[in-house]
């Protein structure tokens, strides 16, 4: 029996039986929206003031400015616009009717049941970037964040212009870029190779920037690469404002975004000189705002062209940094939030002390320790000691408390944080080379976990399988010497 109550009535509601509908029938009455007493207490406090809060979905609508004034958050876009743009359902109805007209032709079905039906894969990708790729490309970039990080939240334009980007990594390999992909730094070092379509007297603008790359101003670019004035797609005709500089992501950062963008000039570009860096390895010069350099510009530049990469760290950056644009290489570490450990207690019950004690301290300094551990075996001009085979095979010396034999057993298993110890050991057979048997034996002596063995040393060391062995073939021999005497 298990006892409910109110304040103004008291009940016992009786136990569950198996038979769940009869007793939620027989006990309906006992429920709390049946009981009198609780339309009692409702009806006390009809008389207070009771607000009623909006749910999740109603207050993300209310602080949504789009939802409050739509003309005034409307997107807009800065591109160049479709002369003609078909609806939906004109674009569905023309795909319907061309598939029907497909289906009538047997041969074609014919060969594409069998899976002999050839289509030519560049016809169709040239196909897409005209039709349907620049709306794909333009809400990719959208997901990507990428028109939010440079033009600001409501602009947006659809890459009309097919740009086509490469990296030369060797004589027979390149780095393309798509629109997402990864590109490490090593592979981006040198200039690349940019193509489009363009007539023979129009003027262009390329930019190449870095939205998450500044590593001195907050919400600001890197602006890696800008030429001016290229005339009729031919990049060697163009002005180098911003030369190029390969992504330089530090460590722990994570993924970078570099975007190409291309814009069609009106007419030639004035002098930008106030953007060429005095030192064009200097990143504190290279700080940049698409949005701002865009509005002072927007009525000479229309972008039309757009792809981009992702790249991240690499060993490559360090010797980077350090001789090219003469840093110090920046290392960002994720600060992860302290565990929560209850209040400490003089004498824990039931815990090793060591372990203990070890989770209070700072990880820092245990694995400093552990590596003034490690290099203090160490010599540097001979090769590492090689472990144990069986490190729960050595004896440990009687003499030390328990605790200090647990921490020896956990050291030579490499459990847990003592794994640092041997991070870099490579294998060795000690079984068959009795110089490294001894001198693994010599280095557990040295360190006092054990008493000095004597010649026998190797039946320690070689397990318990061989161990047992040797016992039984001396048992048998002197087997042998008992029944020769006899």
């Amino acid at each position: 029996m298990y006892s409910y109550g109110t304040r103004l009535q008291c009940f016992t509601l009786p136990v569950i039986s198996v038979r769940r509908g009869h007793t939620f029938g027989r006990n309906r009455s006992l429920m709390t929206e049946k009981n009198a007493s609780y339309h009692k207490i409702k009806t006390r406090r009809e008389h207070e003031f009771m607000p009623i809060y909006p749910c999740l979905e109603e207050r993300l609508q209310e602080l949504n400015a789009e939802v409050r004034d739509p003309e005034l958050y409307k997107k807009v876009n800065i591109g160049f616009g479709r002369l003609e743009k078909e609806s939906k359902k004109q674009v569905m109805k023309k795909r319907k009717a061309f598939l029907s007209k497909l289906k009538q032709d047997k041969k074609l079905a014919e060969l594409a049941f069998h899976k002999k039906l050839e289509i030519d894969i560049d016809a169709v990708q040239q196909e897409w970037l005209t039709d349907e790729g620049p709306g794909h490309i333009s809400r990719l970039a959208e997901h990507f964040g990428i028109f939010k990080d440079l033009f600001g939240p409501f602009a947006f334009f659809e890459p009309l212009v097919p740009l086509h980007v490469t990296y030369d990594f060797d004589e027979e390999t390149v780095s393309p870029v798509y629109r997402g992909n990864i590109i490490k730094p090593a592979e981006a070092l040198n200039t690349p190779t940019v193509r489009f379509n363009s007539p023979a007297d129009a003027l262009w603008t390329l930019q190449l920037t870095n939205p998450d790359g500044d590593l001195y101003k907050h919400d600001s670019e890197c602006l890696h690469w800008l030429v001016t004035n290229i005339r009729g797609g031919d990049m060697s005709t163009g002005t180098t404002v911003v030369p190029y500089l390969p992504p330089v992501p530090p460590r722990g950062i994570g993924y970078q975004r570099l975007v190409f963008v291309l814009y069609r000039q009106s007419e030639p570009a004035p002098d930008m000189a106030s953007l060429s860096p005095k030192e064009p390895f200097d990143l504190r010069e290279r700080s940049f705002s698409t949005e701002a350099w865009y509005r002072q510009h927007e009525d000479l530049l229309t972008p039309g062209g757009l792809c981009w990469f992702n790249s991240d760290w690499d060993i490559s950056l360090d010797h980077y940094y350090q001789h090219t644009l003469g840093m110090k290489i920046p290392v960002y570490e994720y600060q992860f939030p302290q565990p929560y450990l209850r209040e400490e207690v003089v004498h824990p019950v039931d815990k090793n002390f060591i372990t203990y004690l070890n989770i209070r301290r700072d990880c820092k300094e245990r694995a400093e320790e552990l590596l003034k551990k490690r290099l203090k075996n160490l010599h540097p001009f001979k090769k590492e000691t090689p472990r144990l085979p069986y490190p729960c095979a050595h004896p440990i010396s009687l003499d030390l408390p328990s605790w200090q034999s647990d921490e020896i057993k956990k050291e030579r298993d490499a459990y847990g944080d003592y794994k640092e110890l041997y991070r870099n050991d490579y294998k060795v057979d000690t079984l068959d080379n009795e110089v490294l048997l001894h001198e693994a034996a010599v280095v557990e002596i040295e360190k006092k976990h054990s008493r000095r063995i004597g010649p026998d040393y190797k039946k320690v060391h070689i397990g318990k399988r061989k161990t047992r062995e040797l016992a039984e073939k001396a048992a048998a021999e002197n087997n042998k010497k008992k029944e020769g005497s006899d």
